[in-house]
């Protein structure tokens, strides 16, 4: 797929992301935050939709994946240890699976290459066979061999120039395979750190409240996502 396809459905994940999950609507806001949030994702869905109609299934379902990932670091609960274990794995899964892929257009390259070229030679002998068998004088004997020796030539290197294209695509390939998947683990940690972030400071709230004297039902109502509150409120 093309690198260019690939960073859109990123892009449009985070998005997704970034308007279904970070979403905090302002307090003087008179719509509902409800119906301000489904209409945003129904948006961002319907761009997804779009651009998920010429994607294979196996990546259609590394990126869902990671979309679940993604939301899992929104959940206050959520281990920002297990989060990174899971993209992790995931992202593991991704290579290996890269690297079966094109182990197994190389096995089937050349094994057809090979087939070819057995093919080939089989078919040169037999013309040999059959010429020899054929009386030829000395002029028609250095012509044959001069044309077996011509077919021969360009058979091979037909083949090389093939093989030399066959691994510079899959040199190509490798290469714009591992820059998408640093990019992805970058947009991960960013992400990750912004999660360890909102805890940290979650946390530092809470412990400042509980000296401040906040009672236990404000410290609930504070560990919900997207509150603040002030103690004695």
């Amino acid at each position: 797929m093309p690198m260019e396809l690939r960073l859109a459905i990123i892009a449009v994940f985070l998005l997704l992301t970034s308007c279904s999950l970070f979403h905090k609507p302002h307090p003087h806001q008179q719509k509902s935050p409800e119906a301000l949030k489904e209409v945003s994702l129904k948006e961002d869905q319907k761009k997804l939709s779009e651009l998920r109609k010429d994607i294979p299934k196996a990546v259609q379902k590394q990126n869902d994946e990671l979309q679940v990932i993604l939301q899992l670091m929104q959940q206050d609960k959520a281990d920002p240890n297990k989060v990174r274990s899971r993209f992790q794995s995931l992202q593991r899964k991704k290579r290996d699976a890269f690297r079966k892929s094109q182990r197994q257009q190389r096995e089937q390259f050349n094994k057809t290459q090979r087939s070819e070229r057995e093919d080939f030679l089989k078919r040169i002998k037999n013309a040999r066979d059959d010429f020899n068998d054929s009386d030829p004088d000395k002029e028609e004997r250095k012509e044959f061999y001069n044309e077996q020796d011509e077919k021969r030539k360009e058979f091979f290197a037909t083949q090389k120039d093939e093989t030399k294209a066959f691994y510079e695509q899959q040199r190509e390939e490798s290469k714009m395979f591992y820059q998408e998947n640093r990019d992805t683990d970058k947009m991960f940690n960013d992400e990750l750190q912004m999660m360890r972030k909102r805890i940290y400071d979650r946390e530092k709230q809470i412990r400042e409240l509980k000296k401040e004297g906040a009672t236990d039902q404000q410290l609930k109502w504070m560990k919900k996502p997207g509150q603040k509150i002030e103690a004695g409120g």
